[in-house]
């Protein structure tokens, strides 16, 4: 008996020692460390491994852990209170072997779209994982360039465009087909493009202060305000703490006698963390300092044609250089790794002094006339060269528009604070805000001039001269002809920004729920007209207050280790306190009106990594646009157009919100070269779209009327497709192509109408050069670079316009070169930078429209034709070939 145990005994021996063996054969491990951006080990991190088997533990005291697990491919989360989770679905365990992996753990934090961190396994390029297509342009990138403004470098944003205004270089941000007050535009994460004209000016923004802008377009956007996120958001952020200390100097001239000067400086002491800069620039244009002549404004109907004629205000120094002034100041205390309170100040401050030919349209081959015929009916008159100017009749010049002596400033300080905190395994964020953007152009310096002159014979010129001017008297000025004298013209608008944003983040295993409020409003008051009224400016738009509540859920959820669902619900609130007029589309008296509008907006996607190096995702979701104060308080006012004419902009206080519905299919692809290549097609369409009916009126100090309504819809669809490659030391490639369709429908046409007017349906959108938008069909960005292993740099790109870009012009291509050289033992060195290398498409060199991408309108028969109005464009539509060479001192990274 005892004999046949023991042979039992050796029989299970050799079936089960050989199965531990084997089981000891097929496992590996992963050896990790959990640490902080600023180094500190994170202790009682939860560490999950999830795949062939699952496995959970936590950090020790220094921060490490160790998974022993079956062979194969696994997804690794890391999540602990007051930081953002870090996940990755490649990490691969061979049997035998140990996996090294280094986790850095970002402080939670709402400045950033990106609220998802990476777990960092090699040196290798990182894909896009999120659900939304994304761009991030970083510091260097505008370093790389050297422009203090932001515009040149955010154009090369795939699905974006700068939106150039009618007769300024006022300049916004569209995204995805989008119009600019559908665009949500971002500063440290808090929201800016409200106000007036619903968008933020971004020609007035110091380059310098900017950490990186980041893009998200489509509805994969998760952010606590993608409710309200037409086509996409764009967020600007200052450059971050640095642990050790960090600065960077900058002084640099152009060759269009323009200078820059900036400074940043940061680091730590203990649990101190500090940011400071400044940056001052001068920037001129092609006409600073030159001289030529004013155009009469009201016969803008003939500029811009073949055989286009015109008579001479008057000419001089044209004027046009901008600055962009900016100031940093961030502070931040941990209190401990999880807690911490950041308190920030960004002012900017931009303007033209004085506004000379800056803001101003121009009239490219116009031959000047002595007396040119305008007007109808009983303004049926003429209009004259100024009689100084007698000698010029005849000659084809570059002429141009623009009010005198005027000065222009815009300035945007901005205040802001994040307290952020563990409550166990939870994040606790709340992010206040508060400022204000102001924009004047200051009329009071403007001297009184002549827009045009008239034979004493012309019986119809004082009343043509009343309705086309300021209202001020026709005077005499001791010649055989009468001039219509124009006034001042001064304008303020003030928008006082405030709001806070607290998130509640709950980790749950391989899943994550945000709970969101968020509250922020505008209070805007624009005044508008000549500064010598008496009593004052009227108000173009009184004391008006937005106010936004937004509640949000939104979650990640790991369906397996390579799918997540990603899903978000928006329940916003739009409240108006404005004024309404008494009589609707007529001026007079208004009263207070309140209204409050709520919309639902459902975000839900998912993405799919089928191996590592891999990414898909499919989003859908819709957005709302609320009005903005413009167009739905105050009373109505009344603007001068061509020939003599006056149109009467009235307001809709019961303007329905408009309604998006968006949907995106993108992956990323990591190549075995290191390259990333990206692709995403988004479809949006957009209801209810704001667009301003045109009524014809007689009897009237004014010929027409024009009302904004809800009175189009919006087809877009945008296929981008990026390539590149980034390394630290050799060749490295960016290519970025956009193709984008956007067509707007239901536009009311009015059925008198004989003339073709923009925007029109059925039509790739365009504007005049007024407050729509134009969305190329193609645009692209390609750069090709060199680093040597000593850091000198070399860089040529070109960004490419095609038909129907926001410049208003034929395709056409800007090149742009960078060289930098370090200073050999030194933390110096010395860039050169030449923006539109080429010289490309600028100024007197300008097509006319009708020589290259003609608008096309829409008339009352429905019929389409070439927009044969006014067709002015900036004066300012690309810098000129500028040299900029500058002395770079950086000591550490930001």
């Amino acid at each position: 008996m005892k004999l046949r145990l023991f042979l039992y005994a050796i029989l299970a021996a050799l079936l089960v020692v050989p199965s531990y063996a084997g089981a000891a054969e097929n496992t590996g491990t992963i050896t990790g460390s959990v640490h902080g951006t600023s180094g500190a080990a994170i202790a009682d991190a939860t560490v999950i491994a999830s795949g062939p088997a699952r496995q959970q533990t936590a950090t020790d005291a220094s921060g490490n852990f160790t998974l022993t697990l079956p062979a194969g491919i696994y997804r690794i989360d890391v999540t602990k209170g007051g930081f953002l989770s870090a996940s990755d679905t490649d990490v691969t365990v061979l049997a035998g072997g140990s996996v090294p992996l280094a986790v850095t753990l970002q402080q939670a934090d709402l400045s950033s779209l990106r609220t998802i961190a990476r777990v960092t396994t090699s040196a290798r390029s990182s894909i896009n994982t999120g659900s939304a297509a994304t761009t991030i342009v970083p510091r260097q990138d505008f370093t790389n360039l050297a422009s203090p403004q932001i515009n040149d470098v955010v154009q090369r944003i795939p699905g974006a465009a700068i939106e150039r205004g009618s007769s300024s270089p006022n300049t916004s941000f569209t995204v995805a087909g989008a119009q600019g007050y559908e665009t949500q535009v971002l500063v440290e994460g808090h929201p800016v493009s409200i106000g007036r004209y619903g968008v933020w000016f971004s020609q007035f923004f110091n380059s310098f202060l900017v950490g990186n802008v980041e893009a998200q377009l489509g509805p994969g956007n998760t952010t606590p305000f993608a409710g309200t996120a037409v086509g996409g958001t764009i967020n600007i952020s200052t450059p971050g703490f640095t642990k050790a200390p960090a600065a960077h100097f900058v002084i640099g001239e152009d060759t269009q006698a323009g200078n820059y000067t900036n400074l940043l400086y940061s680091g730590s002491a203990g649990k101190f963390s500090y940011v400071a800069g400044a940056g001052v620039a001068g920037v001129n244009t092609e006409y600073t300092g030159t001289y030529g002549c004013v155009l009469d404004a009201t016969n803008k109907g003939t500029w811009n044609t073949p055989g286009a004629q015109g008579v001479v205000s008057f000419c001089g120094d044209l004027g046009g250089g901008q600055r962009n002034n900016a100031e940093l100041l961030k502070a931040k205390w941990d209190f401990s790794p999880a807690t911490s309170l950041e308190l920030g100040f960004l002012g900017s401050q931009g303007g033209y002094n004085p506004q000379g030919s800056a803001y101003g349209l121009l009239a490219p081959n116009t031959t000047i006339v002595n007396c040119i015929n305008a007007g109808s009916g009983a303004t049926a008159h003429q209009e004259c060269t100024n009689p100084k100017y007698a000698g010029m009749v005849g000659q084809k010049i570059n002429g141009m528009f623009f009010y005198p002596g005027s000065v222009v400033s815009n300035n945007m300080p901005l205040f802001t604070a994040q307290f952020r905190t563990a409550l166990g395994n939870n994040t606790l964020l709340v992010r206040p805000y508060g400022g204000s953007i102001t924009r004047i152009i200051d009329g009071s310096g403007e001297a009184d001039y002549g827009i045009w002159w008239y034979p004493k014979s012309d019986a119809n010129a004082p009343t043509a001269c009343a309705k086309s001017s300021f209202g001020t008297p026709t005077v005499t000025p001791g010649t055989g002809m009468n001039v219509c004298q124009d006034s001042p013209y001064t304008t303020v608008e003030t928008d006082k920004l405030k709001g806070a944003t607290l998130s509640f983040i709950h980790p749950m295993g391989l899943n994550q729920l945000s709970f969101n409020y968020d509250y922020h409003s505008d209070e805007t008051f624009a005044i508008a007209g000549n500064p010598a009224t008496p009593g004052g400016l009227p108000p173009a738009v009184p004391d008006t207050m937005e106010k936004y509540n937004t509640i949000s859920l939104t979650g990640d959820f790991a369906l397996n280790e390579r799918t997540t669902l990603k899903a978000g619900v928006y329940q916003n609130w739009w409240n108006l306190n404005g004024w309404a007029p008494t009589v609707n589309g007529s001026k007079g008296t208004i009263v207070p009106f309140q209204r409050t509008i709520g919309s639902f907006d459902p975000h839900v996607a998912l993405t799919y990594q089928p191996r590592g190096g891999e990414s898909l995702r499919l989003a859908l979701g819709t957005s709302t646009t609320f009005p903005y104060a413009g167009i739905v308080s105050g009373t109505a006012y009344t603007t001068p157009g061509a020939t003599g004419t006056v149109a009467l902009n009235g307001k809709n206080p019961m303007l329905n919100p408009e309604k998006a519905y968006e949907a995106d299919l993108g992956f990323d692809k990591r190549l075995s070269d290191g390259s990333i290549l990206s692709f995403d097609v988004i479809d949006t369409q957009v209801h209810n779209v704001f667009e301003n009916s045109s009524v014809a009126v007689t009897g009237q100090p004014y010929s027409v009327i024009y009302q904004p309504e809800n009175a189009a819809n919006l087809s877009s669809q945008l296929a981008m497709l990026t390539w590149r490659r980034e390394p630290l030391v050799g060749w490295g490639y960016r290519l970025s192509v956009t193709a984008n369709r956007s067509v707007p429908s239901g536009i009311p046409i009015p059925a008198a109408q004989k003339n073709f007017s923009v925007p029109a349906n059925g039509v790739q959108q365009c504007s005049d050069g007024g407050s729509a938008v134009c969305i190329p069909y193609m645009k692209g960005y390609g750069a090709l670079e060199y680093t040597f292993a000593d850091h000198t740099f070399a860089h040529i790109g070109v960004d490419f316009e095609g038909r129907n870009n926001t410049y208003f012009q034929p395709p056409f291509y800007i090149w742009d070169l960078t060289v930098r050289r370090p200073v050999p033992h030194s933390a110096l060195s010395v860039q050169g930078t030449v923006y539109n290398l080429f010289n490309t498409n600028t100024f007197g060199g300008l097509v006319t429209p009708n020589a290259g991408t003609p608008l096309i309108g829409q008339n009352g028969a429905g019929a389409y034709g070439t927009y044969t109005q006014s067709v002015p464009f900036p004066l300012i539509p690309v810098q000129p070939r500028t040299l900029r060479v500058q002395l770079d001192y950086q000591l550490g990274s930001h």
